[in-house]
């Protein structure tokens, strides 16, 4: 099996997952050739911008896309250390309103994860913005306040504390999107069926339960 497969996701569902995945997928077809594209927007499959897309959301871009259901992320809220020494750190969703707080913008803003925080929040205490994970982890790491990760992703950073369980609203859909044309190819219809498996073995770990083994 050979050939060229352009995948994109997100930033950091590209470092998590998609470089592991395709690392473990070329040990069993070292002919195949990866091109990535982290882009926190949508890249246009139907028009040939990318063959493969690990997407938050289940919204498709053209009639011929095929998509593959993946396990859901669990999301919660964390703060820095050295936050919770001086400001404590909610308990519950309802105490967001006495803190300070980062939001996401851009493409993550619209993901219901950040509905949920909006609506627990208060619009005064908004001190910063972020358009994507990453960049959300280093506000809140240095003590900007209270803001959302993914638990599989904010659970391993260093100084952050995970303020409570993940509530049963704050999960996003996951999803791996390919266009009609390029699933058509054996690699890469291959590729999606290898995906999807393997990130479904990881249903404990996205769920961010405390006892998931990563």
């Amino acid at each position: 099996m050979s050939g060229e497969i352009r995948v994109t996701a997100a930033e950091v569902i590209m470092a998590m997952f998609v470089g592991p995945l395709t690392a473990q997928f070329r040990s069993l077809h070292p002919e195949i050739r990866f091109d990535y594209v982290s882009a926190e927007q949508r890249l246009d499959l139907a028009k040939g911008e990318a063959d493969v897309a690990f997407r938050a959301d289940g919204g498709v871009d053209g009639g011929t896309l095929i998509r593959v259901a993946l396990p859901d992320v669990a999301w919660s809220f964390y703060c820095a250390e050295d936050y919770r020494a001086s400001q404590g750190m909610p308990s519950r969703p309802a105490e967001l309103i006495g803190h300070r707080v980062v939001r996401y913008a851009g493409p993550v803003a619209r993901l219901p994860v950040s509905d949920f925080l909006m609506a627990h929040a208060c619009e005064a205490n908004i001190v910063a913005t972020s358009n994507s994970v990453p960049s959300m982890a280093g506000t809140i790491r240095a003590g900007h306040g209270v803001g959302m990760l993914p638990c599989v992703y904010g659970d391993q950073l260093a100084g952050l504390v995970r303020c409570f369980d993940p509530p049963a609203e704050m999960v996003s859909p996951l999803w791996i999107v390919a266009s009609g044309q390029a699933h058509q190819l054996p690699h890469v219809r291959s590729f999606v069926t290898f995906a999807a498996a393997a990130m479904r073995a990881k249903r404990a770990m996205l769920s961010g339960r405390a006892d998931a083994v990563t």
